[in-house]
């Protein structure tokens, strides 16, 4: 049985979990010391990760691996591709080779939460400030570009932070609610009424947030009244409207109709997961591999759906796939599967499925 599952995270074929008391464990592929191991080619069962200190918050970049610790500490470990460890490992933008050894991240003052997607690196400090680093930015329509931690400036005291799970995008939530984004805008994914791509951080028309995520060219939220709304390009059904297009975007927040009791959500590369306060979920978006988590696969779920499962405490939606946790400590499983995975994990689930006995 799980010590209790506080987050799941997944890199490129990799995954990490952290357990309420602090632990870090891993499975998946070994290679750049993705799991600051170097005895292993591929770990098919959980590995605890060797931290100089419980963990807080953990994160993953495509071959990289991240820790907050309880000292407000940044750990990195793995590939410095693009200078994604953060701590001038190699100097090299194409280093794919990195290190086992979970080294820290310096310059960074008391940080609360981390965030990661393939590009970029972001922080939130207990003081409410919000830093980054990665290749991003040197990219037209990329967030920054830094070798090393650097401060974001125009933002507010800062509450909560989400980096888009596919896209070069980003968003903070103030103290207040107030919702500030910046990166890539091409399809309205910012929300800010323009496609206009932004190096700096917008405030985004919306009333007090709580949550908030983002796909590819896509967002959603839920404000503080537990209503969603929904923003971007609909080539996924992410709009949660009954459609599928090929458009240009909705570069503001709209409402998703049928949902109240909103707590929170998660956004994966094309599909979104509502966690109401009731315990139950709301799905729709890609359900190529039964994302949506009703039995079925292939296509779109256009409007939110109920997967039946209740009781659940959090919804996590790395990349492709759906984890929940329950009240009762158990951790389910639904959407595609890694034939080089064990147990259910190895096969495509259509609905949420008990994992917890695996480990």
């Amino acid at each position: 049985m799980f010590a209790g599952i506080k987050k799941v995270v997944e890199g490129t074929d990799f995954f990490l979990l952290l357990q309420d008391d602090g632990v870090v464990l891993g499975f998946g592929d070994c290679s750049f010391g993705r799991l600051a191991n170097t005895q292993c080619q591929y770990e098919k069962r959980l590995i605890p990760i060797r931290l100089p200190g419980k963990a807080i918050d953990i994160a993953t970049a495509q071959w990289t691996s991240f820790a907050v610790l309880e000292d407000g500490s940044v750990m990195s470990w793995g590939s410095d591709e693009d200078f994604i460890l953060g701590r001038s490992f190699s100097g090299k933008r194409n280093a794919r080779d990195g290190t086992a050894t979970p080294g820290r991240v310096e310059g960074l003052p008391g940080v609360v939460r981390i965030v990661a997607n393939s590009d970029a690196v972001s922080v939130l400090t207990a003081e409410g400030e919000v830093w980054s680093w990665g290749l991003a930015a040197s990219r037209p329509k990329g967030l920054f570009v830094f070798q090393t931690p650097a401060r974001v400036d125009g933002l507010p005291p800062i509450g909560s932070i989400e980096i888009a799970s596919a896209g070069k995008f980003m968003f903070a939530i103030g103290r207040d609610g107030s919702l500030w984004a910046w990166g890539a805008n091409e399809y309205g994914q910012l929300g800010d009424g323009t496609r206009v791509n932004s190096p700096v951080p917008r405030k985004v028309p919306i009333p007090k947030v709580v949550s908030v995520g983002g796909g590819r060219n896509n967002s959603v939220a839920v404000l503080a009244d537990g209503t969603v709304r929904a923003w971007g390009r609909n080539d996924s059904s992410t709009m949660g409207n009954g459609q599928n297009v090929q458009d240009e975007g909705t570069v503001v927040p709209t409402p998703v109709a049928g949902i109240t009791g909103a707590a929170s959500e998660v956004a994966g590369f094309g599909h979104i997961i509502v966690l109401l306060k009731n315990g139950t979920m709301r799905t729709w978006g890609h359900d190529g591999w039964g994302q949506a988590g009703v039995g079925r696969s292939g296509g779109y779920q256009e409007r939110p759906a109920a997967p039946k499962l209740t009781g659940v405490t959090a919804v996590f939606a790395p990349r492709n796939k759906c984890f929940a946790t329950t009240s009762d400590g158990r951790l389910w499983f639904w959407g595609p599967g890694n034939y080089k995975l064990m147990g259910p994990l190895r096969e495509q689930k259509n609905v949420p499925t008990d994992i917890t006995a695996l480990w």
